[in-house]
């Protein structure tokens, strides 16, 4: 599940710093954060992960 992640339409700057202040790794989740995390789950290097919801948020979604 990705976090905060920014697309195509323009958001303004003071929302993507406080979104990033929120999340732990202290950025928001790019696309290619969420891109890798796929090829890692479709990859052979993932020889056990099933039925997960995996996080892919900088911790920006955890509670506390």
């Amino acid at each position: 599940m990705p976090g905060f992640t920014p697309g195509d339409r323009p958001m303004p700057q003071e929302l993507l710093d406080k979104a990033a202040a929120a999340a732990a790794t202290g950025r928001v989740t790019h696309p290619g954060d969420v891109a890798r995390m796929i090829v890692f789950l479709c990859s052979a290097a993932n020889t056990n992960t099933t039925g997960e919801a995996v996080r892919t948020d900088g911790h920006f979604l955890s509670p506390g």
